[in-house]
């Protein structure tokens, strides 16, 4: 697995291969783990929200498509409060 390319001498600016995202996208959609889990697993920097952007550049426009069961459960639950 390909995790990230440095291209810069700063340890703040990472960039990740399209196959690692796209790694990342599909383990997502297997519904296995959540956006948060799956960024803190693989050390993305961003978390959750680098995961969506990076989901929604890749047409995942409708979240519905692309919300796995664990992250449908915590949206309900944030609506509900």
């Amino acid at each position: 697995m390909q995790k990230a390319i440095r291209l810069s001498t700063s340890k703040y600016h990472i960039r990740y291969t399209e196959e690692f995202k796209r790694q990342i996208r599909d383990e997502y959609l297997s519904g296995q783990k959540s956006k948060s889990e799956l960024a803190r697993n693989h050390g993305i920097g961003g978390g959750a929200y680098r995961i969506t952007l990076w989901l929604r550049s890749m047409n995942a426009e409708n979240r519905s498509t692309f919300l796995n069961p664990l992250d449908q459960e915590a949206e309900m639950k944030e609506e509900s409060e």
